[in-house]
C-alpha cells in the first residue's frame, strides 16, 4: 500500500501525487519533526532549521530564485522521510522518487528550479556550518573534506518549533506568496 495520511487528514498515494495533493501545511510542520543527520546531534537541529538557514542566506544575498529552491528542497522529506545520505545514494529507486516528488513540488509553487545545480553546492556546503554548531565536525571532519565552508553564511539552531515554523510560514508567504492553512482536522 503506497498511501499516507498527512497531518491534515489528507490521504494521498506516495507514488501517485499530484499537484493538488501538495499543501504548504503538510510540509511545514513535518518539516520541523525531522532531525537532521539521523538525529546523531547533541541537540535538536531540524529540516525547517537547515531550510530556514539556506533559505534565510540566499535573502540575504539578495538571489530570490535561490532563496526560493531553498525554501523547497527539502519539502520531499515531509511525505517520505529523511534518510541519511550514505544510505539514500545506495537505493536509487528512492533518489528517483525524491526527485520526482521535488520537482511536482518545485511546479506546483512555479518555482524554476534550473538552477539546483548551483544551488546544490550550497546545500552541501553548508553541512560543515551545521556539524560546528551541532558539535558534530571534530569527529566527522575526515568525511567531509570534499566540502568548502560557506565563509559568509551563519547557521543558527532556533531549537524552537514554534519560533521555526512561524519564520518558516513567513518566508514560505513571501516567496512563494501562498498562505499555509494550520487548521487540523
Amino acid at each position: 500500500m503506497s498511501k499516507i495520511t498527512t497531518l491534515h487528514g489528507r490521504t494521498i498515494d506516495i507514488f501517485n501525487l499530484t499537484k493538488d495533493d501538495i499543501h504548504a501545511e503538510d510540509i511545514l510542520i513535518p518539516l520541523g519533526n525531522i532531525c537532521r543527520y539521523g538525529g546523531r546531534c547533541r541537540e535538536f537541529y531540524s529540516v525547517a532549521d537547515h531550510t530556514l538557514n539556506l533559505t534565510q542566506y540566499f535573502v540575504n544575498k539578495g538571489d530570490l530564485e535561490l532563496a526560493r529552491i531553498a525554501l523547497l528542497h527539502d519539502a520531499c522529506e515531509a511525505y517520505i522521510g529523511d534518510i541519511i545520505w550514505p544510505i539514500k545514494i545506495k537505493i536509487p529507486e528512492f533518489e528517483k522518487l525524491e526527485t520526482d516528488i521535488s520537482n511536482l513540488i518545485y511546479e506546483k509553487y512555479n518555482v524554476d528550479y534550473s538552477r539546483f545545480e548551483e544551488f546544490d553546492k550550497y546545500d552541501k556546503n553548508i553541512v560543515i556550518q551545521e556539524m560546528k554548531l551541532l558539535g558534530l565536525y571534530k569527529h566527522n571532519k575526515h568525511l567531509i573534506t570534499h566540502l568548502t565552508e560557506i565563509e559568509d553564511m551563519e547557521v543558527k539552531n532556533l531549537s524552537n518549533k514554534q519560533l521555526v515554523l512561524s519564520a518558516l510560514t513567513l518566508a514560505w508567504i513571501d516567496l512563494l506568496n501562498d498562505v499555509p492553512n494550520f487548521n487540523i482536522k
